[in-house]
């Protein structure tokens, strides 16, 4: 009982402008990038709640500020959401939704100078882009313990 409350939270946006991160201590060059993150579910839903934790703990661990942190919600999934964090000046974009490979493959086209980076995708290394990547997350430890609970 007390692992199902666990999920349980605030209603507070997970997708706040501003954390208070004002100071960079860690890392030297970490000025000089712009983080842009799409991830297409609500504030409340477990993974992303999973997603920005680990966001904010990336820019505690590396002294990235809050102007350098793009997150944007985007439920619908189009290529301008991608060219939108480009043309806030992102330098690489994560994108978790595999709704979102082919349109991240087409911002990777477009726009050669930014790096995109899709989470558990197959399409980056078909196709010989040197700006689109596929990474894979460590998800078997947190469904090994939605089981326990089930």
């Amino acid at each position: 009982m007390a692992f199902s409350l666990c999920g349980c939270g605030s209603s507070k946006s997970l997708f706040p402008e501003n954390t208070g991160n004002k100071q960079q201590t860690k890392t030297a060059d970490s000025g000089s990038i712009k983080v842009g993150y799409l991830l297409s579910s609500d504030g409340d839903a477990p993974d992303t709640v999973a997603r920005v934790q680990g966001i904010r703990k990336m820019q505690e661990e590396t002294g990235i500020a809050d102007d350098q942190i793009i997150i944007a919600d985007t439920s619908a999934g189009r290529l301008k959401d991608a060219a939108e964090l480009v043309e806030k000046g992102c330098d690489i974009i994560f994108a978790e939704n595999p709704n979102l490979e082919s349109i991240l493959e087409e911002a990777a086209k477009k726009y050669p100078d930014v790096q995109f980076c899709q989470e558990s995708g197959k399409l980056a290394k078909k196709s010989g882009l040197s700006n689109f990547h596929n990474y894979d997350t460590r998800i078997y430890e947190a469904y090994h313990v939605a089981g326990l609970v089930a």
